[in-house]
Parts: C-alpha cells; structure tokens; sequence
C-alpha cells in the first residue's frame, strides 16, 4: 500500500508540471529545469516531466497492487513432495487441501506454531502425514468397525458434557482460603491476590485488588462473568499437586491462553507466569499474607 501511494503522489507533480493550478513557490516544483528548460524550453521541458511521472506512477501502482496480490497469495502454502496445499493460519488453524484424495483436512486448536521446527507445527504435520493421509485408503465405505463407533460416540459425549467431578481439596486450600497474599513486585498490574475455596463447590473466588471476586471453575469449565463478551476473560483452575494451583485464563475473540501457578509454602506464595499457547520462560513473582 505505501508503495502505490507513493506512486500517486506524483499525479501532483504532473498537476504542476501542467500548470491545472495556480502556481506557488510553497507547492513545490516550478516546472522549471537547469538542464532542460535551455535546451527544449519550458513547454516541452513540463511535457517530458509529465510523461515520465506518469510511468513512474503507472510502474510503482502496478508494483504495489503485484506485490500486495503476491503476499495474499502466498497465504496458501505449497508441499508438493506431498501433493498438498494449505491455509496456514495462526496457532494450528489450518486448512489443508489434498488434490488426489479428493479431501480437505481442517484443523482448529491453540498451538504453538511459530515457525516450521515449533512443537505445534510439527505435530500437526505429523498427524496430517503420518495419520490421517494414509488412513484416506479408498472412495469406498469403511467396514463397520462396533468398537472404533462406541469409541468416538464415548468422546462425543464428552465433549458434549465436558462437567467433571471435583476432587476433594487438599489441606493447602483450607488453610490458605480467603488470606489475602500482597506481591513483592506488581504482576500485570496486579497487587494484591486472595483464592476462597469451599468443600464440594465447583468453583472458587478470585478476588484481584480487593475487587469484586470472579468465579473459577473447577468442575473443568470457564467460568466467564455475567455478561462474556470480546476482551474478557474466562478461567478455570485445578490442584496440580498438594501445594500448587493451576489457573489458567483465556480472553475471548483472541488467541490467548495465560497459565498461572501458584505453589504456597506457609505464608509465602511463588506466582508463575506463562504464555500457555506460545511458550516462553515464566516470569516469577512472591508475595506473602
């Protein structure tokens, strides 16, 4: 885009060099050349200006609308050892387009897929190549296959009810339910942190700066506030271990997933902060009540 209004920004120096307006010594070029006005005069000097800056406008236009059209096209990416082309979109979402099989593969999940040696990446390509390619053996129907079928119903039904059972909590979250833990350092704006925890619920409180405590499922859900929408966040937590608790937050509309572990000790809690779809070293910060 900056190179075709780079281009059309000499349609105003052909305005000039016509003379379609009046001209001031603020507007830029006079139309007069060092070289060319003694040799060919003024009027042919500003007709050669024109031609040239309309091929000069015309070449990088038509470079820059080329270039914009190469960089789309280039969002379908060609493997043609393995006679695929695919729609690599961000975090997994893929599409893959498998001429001779007559088939497309889509893929939808959060990844870390940044660059073709990332873990996320290559389990994809892994499981497009490895798995699903060479099980794609025929046009015809499969054999009726009870158990693969009761199977895949067993997983459905998950999905479709994903609620599990909560699991007794571990003595850590009585003791440390409702104590408010001031942080050493300020974590995203984040000063102090309380966790409420209650036998047999299937959420917790989260109070943040004396807010307004959100819930956080244990059940195996989000729990988003009354009104989710685009930006706001949903969590979900679980015991990882006797002394550690698992959040983990992803904002709505967007690929984001933050995980953060809380490992207490006494009155010392150790937050761990890190990016759970890319990856990345956590950042740590301590606090105590």
């Amino acid at each position: 885009m900056v190179i075709i209004l780079h281009g059309l920004v000499h349609i105003w120096l052909v305005v000039l060099a016509q003379r379609l307006i009046d001209f001031k010594p603020e507007m830029g070029w006079s139309g007069r050349s060092w070289l060319f006005t003694n040799l060919i005069g003024d009027t042919a000097t500003r007709m050669l200006a024109t031609i040239l800056l309309l091929i000069v406008t015309a070449g990088l236009s038509i470079g820059g609308v080329g270039f914009i059209f190469q960089q789309h096209r280039y969002l379908w990416t060609v493997f043609p050892e393995e006679g695929i082309y695919s729609a690599m979109g961000l975090a997994g979402q893929y599409v893959h387009v498998v001429p001779a099989l007559n088939l497309v593969v889509v893929t939808t999940g959060g990844v870390n897929d940044i660059g073709l040696e990332s873990p996320g990446y290559l389990n994809l390509r892994e499981l497009l190549t490895d798995h699903i390619l060479p099980a794609a053996r025929s046009a015809d129907p499969l054999p009726a296959n009870p158990e693969g079928a009761a199977a895949l119903a067993a997983r459905v039904q998950q999905a479709a009810h994903p609620v599990q059972p909560v699991p007794p909590l571990p003595a850590t979250a009585t003791r440390i339910s409702d104590k408010t833990y001031r942080l050493e350092t300020p974590l995203d704006g984040v000063e102090t942190v309380s966790l409420t925890f209650s036998e047999g619920s299937p959420e917790a409180l989260l109070t943040v700066n004396g807010s307004q405590p959100s819930a956080v499922g244990l059940d195996n859900l989000y729990r988003t506030p009354a009104a989710p929408g685009p930006g706001v966040q949903a969590v979900w937590g679980h015991w990882e271990s006797d002394d550690t608790f698992i959040l983990e937050g992803i904002v709505l509309g967007e690929t984001s997933k933050t995980r953060f572990r809380l490992t207490f000790a006494g009155e010392q809690v150790t937050i761990a902060r890190e990016d759970a779809l890319f990856g990345g070293p956590p950042l740590e910060v301590r606090g105590s009540w």
